[in-house]
């Protein structure tokens, strides 16, 4: 009966092992489909990324085509031609290659498709058909129709975007090809201006392309990362898989062993039973267990399935509305474009009229220049005839008692009218066409008001418009800021899942520790059943042999059923022990997977924002080019328009005066007219003679006019100058506030090194602390024999993390040596610079001693000027004199010719010295054009300060980018040093756990002395292991100290930059007064040059009356004859010589 029992217990036993094997199977075919499903998702997931990162450089790259088709246009006229045959070809090809990338990206939807459609086709090629898995086998089919509805919607929306990527595409080449081009900045502006503009474009170009590539080296590392994790996770699952394998075959083995053992003696029976009955119930359970994971996994695959379709619907219509956002940008773009293109027609227009208008006033000068010198040299022959007229009125009254005498002289005087009459006759014809000439020009003046007014309601206009796009450059810049906002929100998003993901890792790291930890006890277990086996064996072999033993071997057998029972414990530990891992590693992939997903799509997001950034921020920086090319275009006309304005105003102004001498000269040909009506008949030549001379002295009138011009037109030099100058001041206060972004940028980079500073003093205090704790660890180790092989792969790790650290201590400090070499080249820069402030010091002060050269030299010219004067009143007390004796000419005859050759050899000396103030003045005028070249290289050499100083303000961002780098760095020393101090609770953990392990073991130290030795012997080597440990913190720690040593050496060359700041700037303000002062000392010689010319001009007129009067003087009354000779227009006076005086000459 027993023997029966037993062949049946045996076939149980065995249809139990075989069923177990048959779950076991299918639950590991399950385990490899889901897995399989789970990498599908994983590989279609990714290709969706690639194909949405695709659309997106497609749609990136139609933009940058509108906008090179755009500039293009915006070429010169003389290309015109072959730039729209190359775009039109550039334009093709890339529409080639866009199809072509249609046509692969179409395949490679299909292929997603069918392994939406049937994925059995690609994951479970190798995979068996389920019997048990009904649930698991309609879970497919019920995602297939949503996965295949899903990859259809995905496909024509695709085909849709592609469509309508191709009409924009073919609305390019219709609006590149027909039409005329707009008007293009060539036309409008200078080729200054365009090569300025064209090299801060490229600037601009350059900076988003280093940024580009910048974002893609960190998008590329961390998809490396990613891949990485995905590795490690994948290796530790097989690793798991494996090790979950072998501990299923050990237990297979421990069961055929009992049962032989059973099979031995039939007191074993019994409790293989009981122990068969235990093993089915935990078969049962396990069988239990795995129908729920089944229905969980099922479960868990339809979530999935349904949070995909979720997230395609939600990922299609973010598509849509940044598709929308999109075209109202691209709507808004071509809006602006429009209306810079009005702006622009509108300024050429201007333009045209400012030349027109220029042109007008050009030939109004010209006649106002050629009348003014007329009416100048008409007044100087008028006030020598008024002279000649009251030295002719006193000799007349002496000449009455003599008119015998004179009748031959009345006689030639009558000749001589009737030629004076013919020349009356000619100069009022001359009269009324000057008079109408006057009719013309005022017609001219009122013509020019009203376009002055059409001007400024232009310039009115100009202003509205001008305000409104400064409403919208606001606009913009507050939409700016919200982007940027929402940008730091979604990056402070990402952290915090990157912190997730971390201490996710973490965990696994933890949870691999434990594992390895119950392998190694299962390692020990395993040798004592080794041992338990010898020892059965032994005990088998003394039972056959020695019959007579059996109270021995009763011993023995009860020690052995002991110890099956132990081992049994053991092994039910180990299956909790393994369920319990196998569900936290799904708890944990499932985990991972949600996270992966989150920061897949948080990634999705911030790929949009940020080029919808990028897009509205290259908006907004053309329209902000395009604003400030309109304020510029605005402030030309403005100053184009005052310039016309003072003219016009210079015209009226010269128009009344000249009015007012025609008034001012009927005036006095009426009085001349009442004079000669009392005279007698014998003033009738001289009337005619003073009437020629009002006709000169209107011409001289007329060149004093144009004189003055002259000067005026010299002032407005002047006045440009003074506008430059200003502007190079507004470029000096433009210079000083991009100085004082600097301090403040300075500033920002002190108060980051000193967080830095705190931030490596806490790592400090950690490290001391982790070192304490590695003190501890150490008298752990040295009570803890048996627990050292555990801490044999924590202290591997522990030793992966140092390593870790100091490859990021090295590269910090590569970095380090970076910021050094760029904080050296900003030292030489700013050496470069103090030296050109040095230099442009020396030109001041070369200028200040100009100045003051050309100040004394005007002393001395307003003293010479003073001596001159008195010596002018000296000359008119004589003449004044000179006239009062003419009324006794007799008998002073002989003083008035002494009078007058004084008078004439002092005229030859005022005449001499006034050329050589003329040569003077031309000097003046000279050292005035050098000190004009000196100001404009000063203005070159600002305008170089504000290059440099833009430059410098590109470095500082530069290096602030780089300290941000540092400090991204620094966060990942934290990040690291959070893995030690996880890495060490888990040393805590794995301690408290070895001390449980120790106390069990001592229950078993009697039968393991033997592996004390070893365990001995792998102490020592632990213990070299901690000892070379605390050498590499020691190291760390020495590194650490060394990067504060740099850091704070950092924080001092900043402060001197700063201090070297400050003094750059109170220099600059140094100079901005000095150039103050020299600017109004400039104005001041400038108005003395001006008073000086005037009273050169007024000495000149002084001297020509002069010497008219002088010899008049210096004929006699008596012998008076007068006669008249025409000379190239103009009318002079020869002296006529007594004949007593000729007599005295020829005797």
């Amino acid at each position: 009966m027993s023997t029966e029992e037993n062949l049946k217990v045996n076939g149980g036993c065995r249809s139990m092992h075989q069923a177990e094997t048959d779950l076991e199977e299918n639950a590991r075919q399950i385990r490899t489909f889901l897995l399989r499903a789970e990498e599908d998702k994983r590989r279609l997931a990714q290709r969706i990324d690639k194909l949405i990162a695709n659309e997106r450089v497609l749609i990136m790259e139609l933009e940058r085509l509108k906008r090179r088709g755009g500039g293009s246009v915006a070429g010169t006229t003389n290309n015109g031609r072959t730039s729209q045959k190359k775009a039109t070809s550039n334009l093709e090809e890339h529409i080639a290659g866009l199809v072509q990338d249609r046509d692969y990206w179409k395949g490679q939807v299909d292929l997603l498709s069918q392994m939406l459609a049937c994925p059995s086709i690609v994951g479970l090629r190798n995979a068996k058909p389920l019997s048990t898995g009904s649930r698991i086998g309609s879970a497919p089919k019920l995602s297939r129709s949503k996965s295949q509805r899903e990859s259809q919607h995905k496909i024509e929306e695709d085909n849709k975007a592609l469509q309508v990527a191709r009409r924009e595409v073919r609305h390019m080449k219709c609006r590149n090809s027909p039409g005329t081009a707009p008007f293009t900045r060539s036309q409008s502006l200078p080729r200054e201006n365009q090569s300025y503009e064209e090299s801060l474009e490229n600037q601009k170009l350059r900076l988003e392309r280093d940024e580009l590539r910048m974002m893609l080296n960190r998008f590329e590392k961390r998809i490396q990362e990613i891949q990485n994790n995905v590795q490690t996770l994948t290796k530790e699952r097989d690793d798991m898989n494996r090790l979950y394998t072998d501990a299923k075959n050990e237990i297979h083995k421990l069961h055929h062993d009992l049962y032989d053992v059973q099979n031995a003696s039939n007191r074993r029976a019994v409790s293989q039973e009981s122990r068969l009955q235990g093993d089915l119930d935990r078969a049962l359970r396990e069988i239990e267990q795995l129908t729920a994971e089944k229905e969980s996994l099922a479960a868990k695959y339809k979530k999935a399935n349904e949070m995909e379709s979720a997230d395609k619907l939600r990922h299609s219509k973010q598509m849509d509305y940044m598709e929308k956002a999109l075209s109202e940008a691209t709507n808004e773009r071509d809006e602006v474009i429009t209306r810079i293109g009005q702006l622009k027609r509108r300024l050429e227009e201007l333009q045209a009229n400012q030349m027109q208008i220029e042109q007008r006033l050009n030939e109004r000068n010209e006649k106002l220049r050629k009348s003014v010198e007329e009416s100048n040299n008409l007044r100087h022959e008028l006030e020598a005839r008024q002279k000649v007229l009251e030295e002719t009125e006193a000799k007349l009254m002496a000449a009455r008692n003599r008119s015998d005498e004179l009748e031959a002289v009345c006689q030639q005087t009558e000749a001589s009218a009737e030629e004076t009459g013919r020349r009356l006759l000619l100069e009022r014809d001359t009269n009324a066409r000057l008079q109408a000439e006057l009719q013309d020009t005022n017609l001219e003046r009122e013509k020019m008001q009203q376009e002055i007014e059409e001007l400024m309601r232009v310039r009115s206009q100009l202003q509205k418009n001008n305000k409104y796009l400064e409403k919208k450059c606001m606009s913009t810049i507050t939409e700016r800021d919200e982007v940027n906002t929402n940008c730091n929100r979604l990056a402070a998003d990402i952290n915090s899942l990157e912190q997730k993901l971390k201490n996710a890792e973490k965990d696994i790291a933890t949870w691999n520790n434990k594992f390895n930890m119950e392998r190694s006890a299962k390692e020990s277990l395993a040798d004592h059943c080794r041992l338990a086996e010898r020892r059965l064996e032994e005990c088998e072999f003394r039972g056959h042999n020695l019959s007579n033993e059996l109270r021995e071997h009763q011993n023995a057998r009860y020690q052995l059923e002991r110890q099956v029972k132990t081992l049994a414990d053991s092994t039910e530990r180990q299956k909790a022990n393994m369920e319990r891992l196998t569900n936290e590693n799904e708890t944990l992939k499932a985990n991972i997977d949600l996270a992966n997903k989150d920061k897949v799509k948080l990634e999705e997001c911030i790929e949009d924002l940020t080029a919808a950034n990028r897009q509205l921020i290259r908006d907004r920086d053309d329209c902000t080019h395009r604003h400030t090319l309109a304020r510029e275009k605005i402030a030309e006309l403005e100053s184009d328009l005052r310039t016309i304005e003072a003219d016009v105003k210079r015209q009226t102004d010269v128009a009344i005066k000249e009015h007012q001498s025609v008034v001012d000269l009927r005036k006095e040909n009426d009085s001349i007219k009442q004079r000669c009506e009392e005279l007698s008949t014998e003033l009738a030549e001289m009337v005619n003679k003073h009437r020629n001379a009002e006709e000169r002295f209107h011409q001289a009138e007329i060149r004093a006019t144009q004189l003055e011009r002259e000067l005026r037109m010299e002032h407005d030099d002047y006045l440009q100058v003074r506008s430059r100058l200003e502007a190079m001041e507004e470029q000096r206060d433009a210079g000083e506030a991009n100085r004082k972004l600097m301090a403040q940028r300075i500033s920002e980079l002190e108060s980051q090194i000193t967080s830095q500073l705190m931030e490596i003093k806490e790592t400090r205090s950690s490290l001391e602390e982790n070192t304490r704790m590695l003190s501890r660890k150490e008298e752990q180790l040295m009570t803890i024999q048996a627990s050292e092989q555990s801490l044999r792969s924590e202290l591997a790790a522990a030793q992966s993390s140092i390593r870790e650290s100091r490859r990021a201590l090295d590269t910090g400090e590569r970095e380090t040596l970076k910021l050094r070499d760029e904080l050296t080249s900003a030292v030489r820069n700013i050496q470069r610079l103090t030296a050109e402030l040095h230099n442009t010091e020396d030109d001041r002060e070369a200028l200040k001693t100009r100045a003051d050269g050309y100040l004394t030299e005007l002393a001395r010219q307003e003293r010479l000027l003073d001596e001159r004067a008195r010596e002018r009143d000296l000359l008119a007390e004589q003449a004044r004199a000179a006239a009062e004796d003419a009324e006794v000419w007799r008998a002073r005859w002989t003083d008035a010719e002494t009078a007058a050759a004084n008078a004439r050899l002092q005229s030859d000396e005022r005449s001499a010295e006034v050329d050589r103030l003329r040569d003077t003045l031309e000097g003046k005028d000279q050292e005035l054009m050098q000190c004009k070249s000196a100001l404009s290289r000063a203005e070159l050499q600002v305008q170089n300060l504000g290059q440099q100083n833009a430059e410098r303000g590109e470095a500082a961002g530069l290096a602030r980018a780089e300290v941000e780098a540092l400090s991204s760095e620094v966060s990942r020393l934290r990040e690291v040093l959070g893995r030690a101090e996880a890495a060490r609770g888990a040393l805590e953990r794995e301690a408290v756990h070895a001390r449980v392990a120790a106390e069990e073991a001592r229950a078993k130290a009697a039968a393991a002395e033997a592996d004390a030795a070893a365990a001995q012997e792998s102490a020592a080597v632990e213990r070299e292991n901690a000892r070379n440990a605390n050498f590499l913190l020691q190291n760390v720690k020495e590194k650490e100290r060394d990067a504060t040593v740099e850091a704070q050496e950092r924080t001092n060359e900043v402060m001197a930059l700063r201090e070297r700041a400050i003094l750059a700037e109170e220099r600059a303000e140094a100079q901005q007064r000095e150039m103050a002062r020299l600017y109004e000392r400039l104005a001041e010689s400038e108005k003395a040059a001006s008073r000086i010319s005037r009273s050169l001009s007024t000495e000149r007129l002084e001297r020509e009356r002069e010497r008219y009067p002088s010899e008049m003087r210096s004929v006699p009354g008596s012998y008076l004859t007068l006669s008249f000779r025409v000379s190239s227009g103009r009318y002079t006076t020869s002296r006529l010589r007594s004949p007593h005086r000729e007599k005295e000459e020829i005797g």
